[in-house]
């Protein structure tokens, strides 16, 4: 079972009907909800802590408050808005270091202030200092532990011994023998594949450098070459593409410093989502899924392509998202969170 945040009490205290007494039961129901969230739970739990207009999934909603009401019976969740706003975010911080994805999900969905829901706890700093402590922790160097043979161990009694046969005695044996090698190969096969993670993440921080270093993107653009409002999504992108397991590496903010991005001014996320080529808008978001809630500067230019380029996305890109059409954050910032975006989009594992 997920264990239940020391602070639950409290938050779930804060209720107008809530009693701090009842909560352990309550999270009875909350932990079996969240035992093993998919992808699209994960989604629907973001849109009850958030509590706009953008409503989760009606029938993955269902199943999740089916699931709590199942572990607390005494659980209603009609008329239990605020009640349900206050479960979701509590559950969203028990994941928040299981679940990768939950954590980054947050903190676009947040967009640095764009999204600041009424909640007892600061769940998108939660996010955000997950997501440091993810990136820090998978890609610490490990050194590899040395793989001991697994024993052998057939153990018949000795009523069993003096019944056996020898045809029985080699077959018992044989079959204990085969069951160390194959635990033996199995330990084998788990610091290999352990060892073939650190690689590939030595070697996705090693190409990343490259590619700085070599001051071109994909497309052969000089990064140095960029428009300054072009930058933040050029870099993101080919910053992602080079990603290999989410939620990436620590140096991304330095990488996109050291390429050009700035931490103070702000950038209006419109105006760089105009100020992107056409082509290269609309390659952005083909095929994908994009979420308002989760995913919205990739949404903004979903928005963008149906219309071009100009003023006649903005208003209901702002409406439909809930984010001020004047939302500003700093280059860094803004490539930081669109690079987020990209990992839940193009990274399935």
């Amino acid at each position: 079972m997920t264990k239940m945040p020391a602070e639950f009490p409290t938050w779930y205290a804060s209720l107008e009907a809530g009693e701090e007494g009842r909560a352990p039961a309550r999270w009875q129901g909350v932990a079996k909800a969240i035992a093993n969230p998919k992808v699209d739970e994960v989604e629907a739990l973001i849109r009850m802590a958030i509590g706009g207009r953008q409503r989760p999934d009606s029938v993955v909603a269902a199943r999740l408050l089916e699931r709590i009401s199942a572990g607390d019976p005494t659980f209603d969740p009609a008329g239990a808005d605020r009640e349900v706003q206050v479960l979701a975010a509590s559950a969203l911080v028990a994941r928040l270091l299981p679940s990768d994805l939950a954590a980054l999900a947050l903190t676009t969905a947040h967009l640095d202030g764009a999204r600041c829901p009424g909640l007892p706890m600061d769940l998108f700093g939660m996010a955000e200092r997950a997501v440091r402590s993810k990136a820090q922790s998978s890609r610490e160097r490990t050194r590899p532990q040395p793989v001991r043979a697994v024993p052998a161990t057939w153990n018949p009694s000795e009523e069993e011994l003096e019944t056996l046969e020898p045809s029985a005695m080699v077959e018992g044996l044989q079959e204990a023998m085969n069951k160390a090698v194959a635990a033996t190969v199995k330990a084998i096969n788990e610091a290999l594949e352990e060892n073939g993670r650190a690689l590939d993440r030595t070697d996705e921080e090693l190409q990343m450098l490259w590619w700085l270093t070599g001051g071109h993107l994909s497309s052969g653009e000089t990064i140095e070459g960029l428009k300054s409002l072009v930058r933040p999504f050029a870099l993101g992108r080919d910053l992602a593409v080079r990603t290999r397991s989410r939620p990436g590496p620590m140096a991304i903010p330095a990488l996109l410093t050291r390429g050009g991005l700035g931490r103070k001014g702000k950038i209006r996320i419109v105006e760089a989502v105009n100020a992107m080529a056409d082509g290269w808008a609309s390659s952005l978001v083909d095929g994908l899924v994009v979420s308002p809630v989760t995913h919205p500067i990739h949404e903004a230019f979903r928005r963008r392509n149906e219309t071009g380029s100009g003023e006649d996305w903005i208003r209901n890109w702002s409406a439909v998202c809930e984010v001020p059409e004047d939302h500003a954050l700093t280059p860094v910032r803004l490539a930081e969170l669109f690079y987020r975006e990209r990992l839940q989009l193009i990274l399935k594992a």
